[in-house]
Order: structure tokens, then sequence, then C-alpha cells
């Protein structure tokens, strides 16, 4: 858009053009009185006279119809001015962006204003001003899936002590703003809830998970070999990722106190603004008394999350953090004999939003020092 032209210029412009009309106005009419005189013959006494009749007879319809008619509908004219160029701009997207961001800014403010008074307008503004800035993306075709079992035969999670956690998230993901996914990028599991906390804001990884089993689990699995804590994470967890339904490549894997973090390279081009995501995984969890967090970090179009466990060994409790409807009442979500599920159906979740789900196993007492468990916190 080309930038707009100062009042002051416009002011002067205009001036200029009512005195450069007013001069070829009276140029003509003199050049026409000459001719008039010169090809009749008319004495310029006649002449006068007739200017004087014609004066008399024209003067009081521009007084009437004019200046006054003006006068009594400037108000209504400007009014219904004012309306048609509203309508023209809120019904043409095309014709708003002509204008520039700063002005389009304020034009959202003032109909916020309009809408909700002064005093809340700030307070509304500020939820919308991110979205206008572009700093989220945003995901469509939201599912999350979340299935407790227990373990068998298994030598290193003794089923007495932990249950097995499987999950399947996918979505659809348009990075709105300048970030894009790298085509390295990494998935981890933390112990430590102070750094998942950082990671959750900083968003540094695809997929981050809370892993709670004991220190000595981990230094177990700190010490394999690094073919050995790959087959560990791609066999025993069986960890997958899709990116526009074509598997990436497991590239490292680094266990210790803090977790575990996995490298992927994946083939899509770091240009692309639309992707298809899928991680899939199990991982262990303790016995006990814990807490499942599914939470919302982006702006998620229909979101559809199912907790699933075996009602004969474990109580689960739900707490939805997501909106006031009713697919998010908790006797609406637990009808199934074993299963939480939330369908926010053509409903937008805006971050940070989500769902805690407390899980008490029947057969283990809860451990009073335990930490809370946080998980799919992607």
């Amino acid at each position: 858009m080309k930038p707009s032209v100062p009042k002051k210029r416009k002011r002067k412009d205009m001036k200029s053009i009512t005195i450069l009309l007013a001069i070829v106005t009276a140029a003509l009419w003199l050049v026409l009185l000459l001719i008039k005189h010169i090809v009749t013959g008319v004495d310029f006494s006649s002449l006068l006279d007739d200017i004087l009749a014609n004066i008399l007879g024209i003067l009081p319809p521009i007084i009437l119809f004019n200046f006054l008619y003006e006068y009594l509908t400037r108000e209504h004219v400007a009014d219904e001015m004012t309306e048609q160029i509203t309508q023209t701009l809120m019904s043409n997207p095309e014709a708003i962006d002509l204008f520039d961001e700063n002005p389009k800014k304020a034009f959202v403010r003032t109909t916020i204003q309009t809408l909700v008074g002064q005093d809340e307008c700030d307070m509304v503004y500020g939820v919308v001003e991110p979205y206008l800035e572009m700093q989220y993306n945003i995901r469509r075709f939201f599912r999350y899936n979340i299935t407790l079992r227990d373990y068998e035969n298994n030598p290193l999670f003794a089923p007495k002590r932990y249950l097995r956690v499987y999950e399947d998230v996918k979505y659809r993901k348009y990075y709105i703003g300048e970030n894009a996914l790298p085509r390295k990028f990494f998935v981890g599991f933390f112990s430590d809830n102070v750094r998942l906390d950082k990671e959750l804001h900083e968003q540094t990884y695809l997929f981050r998970e809370n892993l709670k089993v004991e220190p000595e689990v981990l230094d177990k699995l700190s010490a394999m070999a690094p073919q050995e804590q790959m087959q560990f994470l791609t066999q025993q967890m069986a960890l997958s990722v899709y990116i526009n339904d074509a598997k990436c490549v497991l590239e490292s894997v680094e266990i210790n106190r803090s977790g575990i973090h996995a490298s992927f390279l994946s083939e899509h081009s770091e240009t692309e603004r639309v992707l298809n995501i899928e991680v899939t995984f199990n991982m262990p969890q303790l016995k006990g008394f814990s807490e499942f967090l599914v939470s919302i970090t982006e702006p998620t179009y229909s979101p559809m999350i199912q907790f699933s466990y075996p009602e004969d060994t474990m109580n689960v409790t739900m707490f939805p953090f997501l909106n006031d409807g009713e697919e998010c009442l908790v006797q609406n979500a637990m009808r199934n004999t074993g299963s939480c599920d939330i369908y926010l159906q053509d409903k937008w979740i805006y971050p940070m939003s989500g769902v805690v789900f407390i899980v008490e196993d029947k057969k283990c007492a809860p451990d009073a020092n335990a930490l809370p468990q946080a998980a799919g916190t992607d």
C-alpha cells in the first residue's frame, strides 16, 4: 500500500484546485461575455441587465437546494457514507488487506471497544494480539490416545512396580509464524519436571513427555552401549515418528538421570508450512498414585482425547480445563467403563489448555513422597 498523504498536504492540494477552478470559470465567463458583445453588438448596459435578471432567477434555487439542503442533510449523508464504508470493509477482506498493519490493528481494537466497552477492551485485545502477531502455529485433526496396560515378563520393569503406558498423538500442524520444523528434531522423555516445564515453554522438542521411573533404572539404561539404547527405544518403547506419512530416522539416543533424549532426521522440506505429524510409543510408569497431563500448547481445532485404563485395577479421576462446553463435563466424558473420551467437535481450544487424569492403582498404596506425574505434555 502507498504511504498515506499528510493532512496539510491534502488541504493545500484542495485549496489549489479550488483557486484554479475559480480562475478558469472567471476567464471563461469573460471570454463568453466578449463574444456575445462582439457578435450581437449588444451594449454592456443591456448585458448587465441580462446578467442581473439571470442571477435573480438562479440565486433562490441555489440557496434553497444547494446550500440549505446540503446543510440540513450533511449529517445524514455523513452517517450513511460511514455505514456504507464500514459495510464494505467488513464484508470485503481484500479491501482491509489494502491497509498497513497498524491501521488494521487499530480497526480491530476499535471494533472490540464498541462491543465490550473501554474498560474491557485492553483485556480482550491482549488475548487477540498474539494471534495478530502470528506468535502461534495452529493444529487441526488433533487426536491423542493414552492406554494403560500391565507389563508382562519384563526383567527391567517388574509388573508389580510398573505399568505400561501406550501413547499415540497425531495432528496436522500449520506453521503460521516464521519458525518451521527443521529436518533434525528431538523427542524427549524427562524425569526432571523442571526441565520438562522449560522445554514446554521453549518448544525446542517436537514432543515432550514426563518419565517417572526409579533412578536405578535410568542408571542401567545409561550404562548400555549406544546401539543397545537405540534398540531399547525402537523395540521395547516402539518409538516412531512420522512426518507426512514418512517414517523418520532415529539418529542418536542419550540417556542419563534427566531422562531419555532422542534425535530424529526427517525427509520433509523445511520450507513446508503444513505437516502431518504422528508420534507413537509406549513407556514405563511407576505404579501408585500418578497424574497424567495432556496439555494443548497451540490453538487446536476439534481435538479428540481418549484415556483408556483397566477399570478392575485402577481408579481414574479426570479434571478438564478446556472450555465450558458440555463435551468437557466429567459425567459426559466418562460414560464408557474404563475410558475417558473428550471430543470437542468444530471448536477451537486455545493455549494453555488440557486435561489432567489422576490414576490410583487399587493394589498399590499411594506413595506420599512420589512426585506428581505429568504425561502427554505435547
